[in-house]
């Protein structure tokens, strides 16, 4: 699984997840790489979106809509 981090709608990181997460903990897992950032990557990066990949399979996207400053967040699943 992967860990997209996104900022203005582009990929600006990467995180390698475990293959043996759950779908819930591999969203709460990439979730707190998100919130946390700097603590992962050395650098002043910050990101205002989120995905977690399995191979193909999107599990999960999370966005901050800028024009209202509130998080919202779907989960797409697709087989």
């Amino acid at each position: 699984m992967r860990c997209f981090l996104l900022r203005g709608g582009h990929i600006v990181a990467v995180k390698e997840l475990s293959t043996d997460l759950s779908d819930e903990d591999a969203i709460e897992q990439c979730r707190l790489i998100f919130e946390n950032g700097l603590q992962y990557f050395n650098n002043s990066q910050y990101f205002d979106d989120f995905e977690v990949w399995k191979r193909a399979r999107k599990i999960y996207q999370h966005s901050l809509d800028q024009g209202l400053l509130a998080y919202s967040s779907k989960r797409l699943c697709w087989p």
